[in-house]
């Protein structure tokens, strides 16, 4: 029995409310929070996957426990940055 190691990726979580994503569908988005503007960059600059997982509740602050247990890989196709230095 031939012994494969499985690679783990360390990636960016981008939690959305505003849609549910899903594989193969590409779709538009904007991103204005600080931290998540940074992480776009982080992927934008190193070429990176990101992981998007919709939101249970658009009210409550992004944690774990606010985010649904399934969500998908993505890359960016294009992206603007706009001048009050959001992305989209």
């Amino acid at each position: 029995m031939e012994n494969k190691q499985k690679k783990i990726k360390e990636v960016g979580i981008l939690p959305n409310a505003s849609f549910v994503p899903f594989p193969y569908l590409l779709m538009p988005m904007m991103v204005r929070e600080e931290n998540q503007v940074q992480l776009v960059q982080e992927v934008i600059s190193k070429k990176r996957e990101l992981s998007l997982f919709a939101t249970k509740s658009h009210k409550k602050k992004p944690g774990f426990d606010n985010l649904y247990s399934m969500g998908v890989l993505g890359k960016l196709a294009r992206f603007s940055r706009m001048a009050d230095n959001s992305i989209r």
